[in-house]
């Protein structure tokens, strides 16, 4: 029996490695298609990750095993939460369309787009916390889990992102900058 546990672990492991890598790349490629940026692509894939890392520390903190009901969460928080990450960057998009800068593009954004966002995620959330009265585990892990990871992607998506966005911002303008001095 702990040998059969052994390979199963391992089987979860592998299962789980390769479905995160798999939608990671699926939804790089989705959101590449409806922005037409590898740009924007990439950076909506920032809190996700984030969300991802922090459900793996959790759950290593904690002692939550990695099981049958557990190895579902991350596919899961993917995606629901790349709708935040769209729903910022759509905002945030079309403000740079509008003429803004960077940085007050960010601003109209998170005037336009964090009342939504924290509220979908406030909402979701709650309805995954039922899953706190279960008495069998897993179950009660899975709610837990998913409640915690989308917080922490819509903390990514408010907080991470806007950061990325100004700091590759800068990035852009400074290499412009060297490329015209040359």
């Amino acid at each position: 029996e702990t040998i059969q546990l052994s390979k199963l672990s391992k089987y979860l492991l592998q299962d789980q490695v390769s479905s995160i890598i798999f939608t990671f790349v699926l939804i790089f490629i989705s959101v590449m298609v409806v922005f037409k940026s590898v740009y924007f692509a990439a950076h909506s894939l920032i809190p996700l990750a984030f969300g991802i890392l922090m459900n793996f520390t959790i759950m290593s903190i904690a002692g939550i095993p990695l099981d049958i009901a557990t190895i579902l969460i991350s596919s899961i928080v993917m995606g629901i939460g790349i709708d935040d990450s769209i729903h910022f960057l759509l905002t945030y998009k079309n403000s740079l369309k509008a003429g803004l800068s960077c940085q007050d593009a960010v601003i109209r954004t998170y005037s336009h787009a964090s009342r939504p966002i924290f509220f979908t995620t406030l909402s979701m959330v709650l309805g995954f916390l039922i899953f706190l009265l279960s008495t069998f585990r897993p179950i009660y892990y899975f709610g837990l889990l998913i409640a915690i990871s989308m917080v922490n992607c819509t903390f990514a998506s408010l907080f991470i992102l806007p950061s990325f966005l100004m700091f590759t911002d800068k990035l852009r303008k400074r290499h412009k900058n060297v490329e015209k001095e040359q």
